[in-house]
């Protein structure tokens, strides 16, 4: 009041002195204030009543002090009770309050604060700006300048460095004041107790909202950038949310309502009974199906997707809505089909292969087995059709398969199946028979079609066919065994004389599990290097001296005796045995020569001669073997001749070619055996690196009869002498076993002979012997097994 004392009536002054009311005793009330005023009027407006107002003053005094000390104890307790209750309200609040002086300093903050920041505030002495993120900063400042600027609050959400080195996102309210004195929510004094700038700020932190935010960000992002369709939809199956792609795909304008849709509406009626029969009932409690529907677009096109439905269940526990995300794999069952169609059907003819073959077969026997009926499986396999390939071409060859593949479909009926499994082989698959005499009638008539000509390279083609037949007749049967049966029975009709048909009975049965065990022993003999090498010389016409030496394998199978190489060398080709059978003869023949070139050093360098089947010479591997064993051994590659047959060539000219070109340029010898028996001709044989023509001896039996075979041998054999020299080539005839024979050969000017007239098959050692002597070998001299048996000896004994 001391400020104030001027203001008023000099008595009034002087009376309010006598009272003794401090400044700080003053009641802060408005009524006090407007007595004041009033008694100041009255002062000022009255004098004459002057004496009886401060009399008046005077007795009241000290009422009114007592007065005045009530009131201001009972505003004190009013204002400790709500400040206590805002001190409770915001220690429990879940929103952090703070109050911060002019300078940013924390004047108070509750415990949710202190919770978010991580650190205690009231404590550290900084400015609360200094722990905002320094990009908010700016932000947050330029806010409450604003705010203080206009009288008005700021809400924005800023960075925090929380007390564990995150980054924080917190919501903020602030609300900038003017306070005196003790800070409105209680906290210290900060001051001199003069009014001052406040800043009292609620923060909330929404680091989880803004990271689920920026996450659903992402995936949206993630949904609309991506090339499936993302689709979500109520229960009642209509679309509220589709991303582009979706949108593009089904004809819905994007960023439209798609809810009038419903998405069963883009399926076809395959699909929406697979989605009401199959996915929703696997999806409604939660769950997620996976599988193919087909979407069928405005423009009617149709579109095979890959779908995934989830179903997501809402607060209650039941689904509220699915989640769908579509892939479009249209192309790929397109390029899955013609997969499947390359690798199930025969490109050239379209007719099922192998493959399918045998997966209709399996199902067909187990059908039949089911239905207590039986099925045929017909081996079709073209006669002499190597004949039409070889001489008019391969363009030729194929017309003709499709031709047959043709015949055989318009001849079967139209629930059987047809199928090519080789090159020139068939099978006919005849389902529900119920007539034992329908399978033969069958047989007959494809034979019969075959019978006509085919119409090639505008000429008439003659190609017959062997039929083989296989029953099923038992419950333990397979699609392997009944195809590999009605495969023997075919090979039975082409022995039996070709355009024939044979059924599979119980004697070719044994004679198929007699090879099987034969296949097993020779399997085992292989593996234990239990094959023998007899060695034959062939002798020089001229000088009379043996120039080379022929390696043929010989099989002693225990308990059983010696095989002819005519059964076991087809079997080991049909098996892949002959690979290491080959192999196996090849080194004991090299190892041979090699100690028989030492025995005779100082004379001419003898030869060994090593068959080499056509398997062998079209897998790889045959140049590094054969030039391994020319080293291991310590033979001159020039020893070394590798024979091979015509056959080999025919089957595929350019890989053969190839191969022998580069056992030549390694310098072994190169012989074409058995020549005459196929189907070429010298000129055909220039394009290939060949040293020497074994003439078959099917020409050189008839030599020396005196008949009218051995004119017509004579000048076979005299042509094929004077032509292979002409182009460079030494020939040696095979099969000689009478002098006449060889006496013949000699005037024809032959250059080696090799038969049982000169020598025999025989073991190493007899055969050294004969070399040492350089004397001849008469048949029976030798002990060796099977070394009478012409078939053994000659033409198909080679390894």
């Amino acid at each position: 009041m001391a400020g104030s004392e001027h203001a008023f009536h000099e008595l009034l002054a002087r009376q309010l002195k006598r009272l003794d009311l401090r400044s700080n005793s003053v009641p802060p009330p408005d009524r006090w204030a407007r007595f004041l005023q009033r008694v100041n009027a009255a002062y000022n407006d009255a004098d004459e009543g002057r004496y009886l107002v401060e009399r008046a003053m005077e007795i009241s005094g000290d009422e009114m002090a007592e007065l005045y000390e009530r009131l201001r104890r009972t505003s004190e307790s009013q204002l400790k009770a709500e400040r206590d209750r805002l001190q409770t309200v915001t220690s429990h609040s879940p929103v952090g309050i703070l109050e911060l002086d002019d300078r940013g300093g924390v004047i108070y903050a509750n415990p949710r604060a202190v919770e978010i920041a991580q650190r205690p505030l009231l404590e550290s002495g900084r400015s609360l700006l200094s722990w905002v993120y320094k990009p908010d900063r700016r932000l947050l400042f330029r806010a409450v300048r604003d705010a203080h600027a206009r009288g008005g609050d700021f809400d924005l959400t800023i960075r925090f460095h929380g007390g564990g080195g995150e980054i924080r996102w917190l919501r903020v309210h602030g609300r900038p004041l003017a306070v005196d004195g003790e800070t409105a929510t209680g906290g210290r004094e900060s001051g001199t107790g003069e009014s001052s700038n406040r800043l009292f700020i609620s923060a909330t932190d929404v680091t989880r909202e803004v990271d689920a935010w920026a996450v659903g960000e992402r995936f949206n992002a993630l949904f609309e950038a991506t090339t499936d369709v993302v689709a979500m939809f109520q229960p009642d199956q209509s679309l509220f949310h589709l991303n582009q792609v979706g949108a593009e795909l089904l004809g819905i304008p994007h960023g439209s309502d798609p809810s009038d849709h419903r998405f069963a509406d883009f399926l076809d009626d395959r699909s929406r009974e697979v989605l009401s029969d199959r996915a929703m009932p696997a999806v409604r409690h939660g769950g997620t199906w996976t599988g193919e529907i087909t979407i069928v677009d405005p423009s009617g096109g149709r579109h095979v997707m890959s779908l995934v439905i989830v179903g997501h269940e809402g607060p209650e526990g039941s689904v509220d809505h699915y989640s769908a995300i579509a892939r479009d794999i249209t192309e790929i069952k397109v390029a899955e089909r013609a997969l499947v169609e390359q690798a199930t059907h025969d490109a050239l003819t379209g007719l099922p292969n192998r493959v399918l073959l045998l997966d209709r077969l399996r199902q067909a026997l187990v059908g039949a087995r089911r239905r207590a009926m039986r099925l045929a499986v017909l081996y079709v396999d073209l006669d002499r059709f190597k004949v039409v390939n070889d001489s008019q071409g391969h363009v030729a060859g194929d017309k003709l398969l499709v031709q047959a593949a043709r015949r055989l479909r318009a001849t079967v009926r139209s629930g059987d199946t047809v199928a090519r499994i080789g090159g020139d082989e068939f099978v006919v698959l005849c389902e529900d028979i119920d007539d034992e005499h329908h399978v033969p009638a069958t047989a007959r008539r494809i034979i019969e079609e075959f019978r006509r000509p085919f119409e090639v390279a505008d000429e008439h083609a003659f190609v017959t066919v062997s039929v083989g037949v296989a029953m099923s007749h038992s419950e333990v049967e397979t699609a392997e065994s009944l195809l590999r049966d009605a495969d023997v029975a075919m090979y039975r009709a082409k022995d039996a004389g070709r355009s024939r048909f044979e059924v599979f009975d119980e004697d070719m049965r044994a004679w198929v599990t007699e090879r099987y065990s034969m296949e097993a022993a020779l399997r085992q003999a292989i593996e234990n290097d239990e094959l023998m090498v007899a060695y034959q010389p062939a002798q020089d016409l001229v000088t009379g001296s043996w120039t080379l030496v022929e390696a043929l394998a010989r099989w002693d199978r225990p308990g059983v005796g010696p095989v002819s190489p005519s059964r076991f060398i087809p079997l080991a080709e049909e098996t892949g045995l002959i690979g290491a059978l080959g192999e196996s003869v090849l080194r004991k023949a090299c190892e041979q020569v090699a100690r028989w070139n030492w025995a005779l050093r100082g004379s001419e360098p003898l030869s060994i001669a090593v068959n080499v089947s056509g398997r062998q010479l079209t897998q790889p591997g045959l140049f590094e073997t054969v030039g391994e064993v020319c080293r291991s051994k310590n033979v001159d590659p020039s020893w070394l001749i590798l024979e091979i047959t015509e056959s080999v060539l025919i089957e595929d000219p350019e890989l053969a070619r190839r191969r022998l070109q580069e056992l030549s340029d390694m310098g072994v010898r190169i012989a074409i055996d058995d020549f005459g028996t196929g189907y070429s001709g010298l000129s055909y044989l220039q394009q290939f690196p060949f040293d020497i023509i074994k003439i078959d001896r099917r020409f050189v039996d008839g030599l020396g009869s005196g008949d009218d075979g051995d004119l017509t041998d004579r000048a076979i054999v005299e042509s094929v002498i004077s032509l292979a020299h002409q182009l460079g080539y030494e020939v040696v005839a095979e099969g000689i076993e009478t002098e006449e024979q060889r006496q013949v050969l000699t005037n024809l000017g032959c250059d080696t002979a090799q038969g049982f007239h000169m020598a025999l098959p025989a073991p190493a050692s007899e055969v050294e012997e004969l070399l040492l002597a350089d004397a001849p070998v008469r048949p029976g001299t030798l002990g060796f097994p099977g070394a009478t048996e012409p078939g053994a000896a000659e033409g198909s004994t080679g390894s």
